[in-house]
């Protein structure tokens, strides 16, 4: 499982579940769920790679 926030006001929570090496999958594994929250994320700071 992982979870991150994102949205447009950071306030959706994003849930993923894995499906990959189950023996029985059920109807749900792999799925993203969404939900709201009260409390915001934090905005990312952004990115860039150095490695040539």
């Amino acid at each position: 499982m992982c979870a991150c926030l994102g949205g447009d006001d950071g306030r959706t929570l994003y849930v993923t579940t894995a499906r990959v090496g189950l023996t029985e999958p059920g109807p749900l594994d792999g799925a993203v769920f969404r939900a709201r929250v009260a409390v915001p994320g934090l905005p990312t700071a952004a990115y860039r790679s150095t490695a040539a």
